[in-house]
């Protein structure tokens, strides 16, 4: 029986992973007021999941780049399971 590998999971490396794509999604929005304030709470919050999926929802991209920012909500979605996962696990 062939054992399925599991799946190794280095959250200081996928946090920051994450927060440098961020950086380059936060790059690409159009120059206007609002998108600049997100693009500071974001680059500012990028250790808090919940909070940059909160900016990033709000940014208004290029239509180019809704499915990068779509990429992006989603793995701060993940991240911050993950990380709720952990504090409940410490709580026991």
């Amino acid at each position: 029986m062939t054992e399925i590998p599991k799946r190794v999971y280095d959250l200081e490396d996928r946090s920051r992973t994450f927060a440098m794509k961020v950086r380059d999604y936060v790059n690409k929005l159009p120059r206007n007021i609002s998108n600049i304030e997100y693009g500071k709470q974001l680059i500012i919050s990028r250790k808090e999941a919940k909070e940059s999926e909160y900016w990033l929802s709000l940014a208004e991209p290029k239509e180019s780049y809704i499915l990068d920012r779509q990429s992006l909500i989603q793995e701060a979605i993940e991240l911050r399971k993950i990380f709720g996962a952990i504090v409940e696990k410490c709580k026991d």
